[in-house]
């Protein structure tokens, strides 16, 4: 669902989600579905409020209100099965191109050469698929369990 709040001008680069309650028929629970508003930036003010006046959120009413407006500080990266990313690396054009010309060899006298390469270029996609999957469990670690750092907007640690 798309929502669009302000009209007064029509830049596509401070388009943000957001979430807005919507209720459901089956059930008399609200859900959050996603909508999107442009982004309205203080652009107005002088620096000395910045530098001076803005203190970031000193009490825990703005934290809640911030946090219910921008959701969690959170990154979700989701990981795959081995099966799905071997899947995908037998399924690229140059693994079924290496595996024509091996059918193209063991028709001919080169089947022992066939079997070999087969094997090889098998084994280097498992590899290669293996390889991918840890890639990415090590940075779903990496995200998930990072740093611990924590700075209330009070400036207490």
């Amino acid at each position: 669902i798309l929502k669009e709040i302000d009209d007064d001008h029509h830049d596509d680069s401070d388009i943000s989600p957001t979430k807005t309650p919507s209720p459901t028929a089956a059930s008399s629970t609200t859900i959050w579905q996603p909508q999107f508003h442009r982004l309205h930036f203080p652009i107005n003010l002088p620096l000395t409020f910045y530098t001076h006046t803005w203190k970031g959120h000193t009490t825990p009413h703005s934290i809640h209100q911030t946090r219910s407006i921008y959701g969690p500080n959170a990154t979700l990266i989701p990981l795959p099965p081995y099966i799905s990313l071997l899947t995908e690396q037998l399924l690229q054009p140059l693994f079924l191109f290496q595996l024509f010309c091996v059918l193209l060899w063991s028709l001919d006298e080169y089947w022992i050469y066939a079997l070999f390469t087969l094997g090889s270029i098998v084994m280097f996609e498992c590899i290669q698929a293996l390889n991918r999957w840890k890639s990415v469990k090590r940075l779903r670690e990496e995200v998930v369990g990072g740093s611990s750092n924590s700075a209330d907007g009070d400036g207490a640690r």
